[in-house]
């Protein structure tokens, strides 16, 4: 658990911050670390068992989950925030 533990600050940091930007670039976001974090053992011999390079896919994963939250956050919000007709 600790070990993964070093990716709560990549998955939070992104999360704050896009929770302020708008809904496209929020979406742009998750679009390209998604198919960075999928894509970039394609692109980038990640080595064998114990490579240290095997941790480039969660950087992008983690940044993909961090604008994942913050679209959900801003659907709660929006959805708080709409008037419902008294009936």
């Amino acid at each position: 658990m600790n070990d993964l533990l070093f990716l709560a600050p990549w998955i939070l940091v992104p999360a704050v911050l896009l929770a302020f930007v708008p809904r496209g670039f929020r979406l742009t976001v998750l679009a390209l670390a998604s198919l960075f974090g999928l894509g970039i053992g394609l692109v980038v011999s990640l080595g064998g068992p114990d490579s240290p390079r095997l941790v480039y896919p969660l950087f992008g994963l983690a940044v993909a989950v961090g604008a994942l939250l913050a679209e959900g956050a801003a659907l709660l919000v929006r959805l708080a925030r709409r008037r419902r007709p008294n009936g």
